[in-house]
């Protein structure tokens, strides 16, 4: 085996094909719920794209208000969910860990998302789908400049 073979070798090793093989998502205590949405949501192509194509305005939190909060919370939800994504396609690991996007879902007012205990899969998914709405009205349009996205497809 030459060099250059070692060398292609490890570099297959350290980039994910698209559509090769996804990557399981850490259980943080009871949170099967929550991997198998966003498994779902992550093979689903267009909303993939939008959430790496998501780019934030800032969100204006000048007061303390449960509304205020809730958007700027949405945001980083958001952010959250697109850093996760790109970890379940891009790491060599056989596992993403989801607890940065748990912590930015239990921080928005009036949520609840459990942690160690059951929660009902469509209630989390609708949790879900309002908080991405609402975080979604932020995105400043503009698309993503990198000639070769295939990550995201």
């Amino acid at each position: 085996v030459g060099a250059l073979d070692v060398a292609l070798g490890d570099i297959k090793d350290r980039v994910r094909r698209e559509g090769s093989a996804t990557i399981g998502l850490r259980n943080i205590g009871n949170t099967c719920y929550l991997n198998s949405v966003l498994q779902v949501y992550y093979a689903l192509r267009p909303f993939r794209r939008k959430v790496f194509a998501f780019r934030s305005k800032p969100v204006r939190s000048d007061s303390a208000s449960a509304e205020s909060l809730s958007r700027a919370a949405a945001v980083e939800v958001i952010l959250a969910l697109q850093r996760l994504f790109a970890l379940m396609a891009l790491s060599t690991s056989s596992f993403a860990d989801p607890s940065e996007f748990t912590e930015k879902m239990r921080s928005i007012p009036g949520k609840t998302l459990l942690l160690g205990g059951q929660q009902d899969v469509t209630e989390f998914n609708q949790m879900l789908l309002d908080t991405v709405e609402l975080g979604f009205q932020f995105d400043i349009g503009i698309e993503p400049t990198m000639s070769d996205d295939s990550y995201v497809q």
